[in-house]
């Protein structure tokens, strides 16, 4: 019982009122909920969202509130910093929950600690979910350095075929093939087939130049996937052509054929 007291002080009342919150904590729980709404009723909740910061400053909404409204507001150039702090926040969040939860699994009671681990796992979702955000402005914004962090805190939190494939494709920008490569495959293993993973998987061993055969196949594989895709069959194509061999220019005007089939006015 006294490490349990002991951890609720450290957490500061940071985490959701699952456990005896009474006293102080109590007043001030209260008062965030107040603010809250209070928040929600505003049309400049700023104050209110300064005031549940100061309360609980180891809770993230306000933090992305007030990031998210800067963006809204068009202050580009502070509101990465609110972002970012964002994330810290949140992180910090997360821990706290997931220190709770632990607790509670071996205290009980057992409802309590269910609650906490719903509330562990959709903190990890939401950090993975703003970390990919994150990353992928950063990306847009040719930030390559500051994309691959948050896309890397992305997979670690939550490892989803989406996340890989944008920090794949940040390794691509970077020129970074083979780790691309390797996202791309695991994505593969792990979501199944997919003609764009295949597209991208290919596009990264041409990039490589170490592996013509294997971006044939996985061409290829795309293709069976996708048949209609005439955009992809005339670069691969291509690919053929630039071979400069006699199996190569056949298995090219074997994909020309049937591009024209296709679109008997293309051009190619």
């Amino acid at each position: 019982k006294g490490l349990h007291i002991e951890v609720e002080a450290w957490l500061d009342g940071s985490v959701l009122p699952f456990y005896n919150c009474t006293g102080s904590c109590g007043y001030r729980y209260a008062r965030y909920t107040e603010l809250a709404h209070e928040a929600a009723e505003s049309p400049v909740p700023d104050a209110q969202w300064e005031e549940m910061r100061a309360l609980f400053p180891r809770r993230h909404w306000p933090a992305l509130s007030i990031a998210e409204k800067a963006e809204k507001d068009g202050l580009s150039h502070g509101k990465w910093a609110r972002y970012q702090r964002a994330v810290q926040v949140l992180s910090l969040e997360l821990g706290d929950t997931f220190a709770m939860s632990a607790i509670h699994t071996v205290q009980g009671p057992p409802r309590t600690a269910r609650s906490l681990a719903m509330a562990t796992k959709w903190l990890t979702e939401s950090l993975a979910d703003l970390h990919y955000t994150l990353g992928v402005e950063a990306s847009e914004r040719k930030q390559l350095e500051d994309a691959e962090m948050h896309l890397r805190a992305a997979v670690t939190h939550r490892g989803n075929a989406k996340d890989m494939d944008e920090l794949a494709y940040v390794f691509m920008k970077q020129k970074k093939f083979r780790r691309a490569e390797e996202l791309y495959r695991t994505v593969l293993s792990g979501a199944g087939p997919s003609p764009l993973v295949h597209f991208a998987l290919a596009a990264s061993l041409r990039a490589s130049g170490m592996n013509e055969s294997g971006v044939v196949a996985e061409m290829e594989a795309g293709l069976e996937l996708d048949p209609h895709n005439m955009e992809m069959r005339t670069r691969l194509g291509q690919w053929r052509q630039y071979e400069g061999t006699t199996q190569g220019l056949q298995a090219a005007c074997s994909q020309y054929e049937l591009v024209l089939a296709e679109n008997p006015d293309d051009i190619l």
